[in-house]
């Protein structure tokens, strides 16, 4: 969600991955998941967003909100 975020409005960029980071500490801490889950998750994450941004891009033209 951050990287898709990020993606369509730049100017919250550092916003959404802190957020993004300090939910996956949460996670961490509350005993729910283990980094490496956090860790692989948030490479899914890029790896998806970058994906559907590509497709997004090869279908549609779109680079970002206008």
């Amino acid at each position: 969600m951050a990287a898709l975020l990020s993606t369509f409005f730049p100017s919250l960029t550092l916003l959404v991955f802190i957020w993004a980071s300090l939910i996956g500490i949460s996670r961490v801490l509350l005993g729910v998941h283990f980094v490496t889950d956090i860790v692989v998750g948030a490479g899914l994450g890029l790896m998806c967003a970058t994906l559907a941004h590509s497709i997004t891009l090869d279908l549609y033209g779109m680079t970002g909100i206008q």
